[in-house]
């Protein structure tokens, strides 16, 4: 059987979204934050500026709770997914998890990542 694992892009936001996610993976939510220069868990969680529905923080949010999403699924089950699909900025969501060391940051993004994400918003 083919196993399909698909991502919500940009629409998909909520207030609220990925609170689980952040709890069970603290370190990886704090370095994502410190890439992108502002508190992910805050935007997420309680969007106090009215921010969430900006392209330019929308889809780093996106990509961060769906990969947080996914790491949670393969230690929760293994299930590793033949393809990875999504909409968007989650297209670009890892057909892997964020690893706890797989770049400076911890968590599988760089400083070009929010860069591109910035160039998509001024776009839009």
């Amino acid at each position: 059987m083919t196993r399909i694992f698909m991502f919500p892009g940009q629409g998909a936001q909520r207030v609220g979204m990925g609170r689980e996610l952040f709890d069970r993976f603290p370190e990886l939510e704090s370095q994502a934050s410190d890439v992108l220069g502002y508190s992910l868990r805050r935007l997420c969680l309680e969007d106090p500026e009215g921010l969430l529905g900006n392209t330019r923080y929308t889809q780093p949010a996106m990509f961060a709770v769906n990969a947080l999403a996914l790491r949670a699924h393969l230690e929760d089950t293994g299930e590793r997914p033949d393809l990875a699909v999504g909409t968007a900025s989650a297209s670009t969501t890892p057909s892997r998890p964020p690893a706890r060391s797989a770049s400076p940051t911890g968590c599988g993004w760089s400083p070009p990542v929010p860069r591109r994400w910035r160039s998509r918003a001024a776009a839009a």
